[in-house]
């Protein structure tokens, strides 16, 4: 049998790579807009994994009825980074299509 402290460290652990690969990941994506000044299509699969971590995560704490944010304050801190940057890369997108 497995101890609790253990499962919660790996969880944890878990938890965070998935944050260390999002923001890398978002990192990459601006990268590939501003400095190599890629197109859209050439950087979908990045905006995909934008979109999809932060609603997959959504949708399994609503289906698990539990909160993915102890304050508010952070979860609202993070609302806002994660959207800003998504409409400055939207911005950047469309402004380099014309």
């Amino acid at each position: 049998m497995k101890d609790e402290r253990i499962e919660q460290a790996k969880n944890k652990i878990k938890s965070e790579i998935t944050e260390m690969i999002f923001f890398i990941v978002m990192i990459s994506l601006l990268i590939k807009i501003i400095f190599l000044d890629l197109d859209f299509k050439d950087c979908i699969t990045e905006y995909i994994i934008i979109v999809i971590i932060p609603v997959y995560q959504l949708i399994r704490m609503h289906m698990l009825k539990i909160s993915i944010y102890q304050e508010k304050k952070q979860s609202l801190k993070n609302i806002i980074i994660i959207m800003a940057i998504l409409i400055v890369t939207s911005a950047l997108m469309i402004y380099k299509n014309y």
